[in-house]
């Protein structure tokens, strides 16, 4: 099995929680839903990628478990789409 090192920040979702299985979603992109996790973390997470990308750290940006803040509150996304039911 081959590691990969891979500096950026990521989603991760558990599903089946049941059977204790976490599953991680990586992609190279940062998700739409982002502003969800800005709202309640006041963590910028575009200009955070703009620092990665720039060599920092996590570490040099004060984003290592222990300095993070609980969330804040609460935030919902909607979308409103525009697709027939019917097709």
């Amino acid at each position: 099995e081959q590691t990969k090192k891979y500096m950026q920040l990521q989603p991760f979702f558990l599903l089946n929680i049941d059977l204790c299985e976490l599953y991680q979603q990586v992609n190279p992109r940062v998700q739409v839903e982002h502003t969800i996790t800005e709202e309640v973390t006041g963590v910028d997470i575009v200009q955070s990628q703009m620092w990665i990308a720039s060599g920092k750290t996590l570490k040099e940006m004060g984003l290592v478990q222990d300095q993070i803040d609980e969330p804040m509150g609460y935030a919902m996304q909607c979308r409103v789409t525009t697709e027939n039911p019917s097709h």
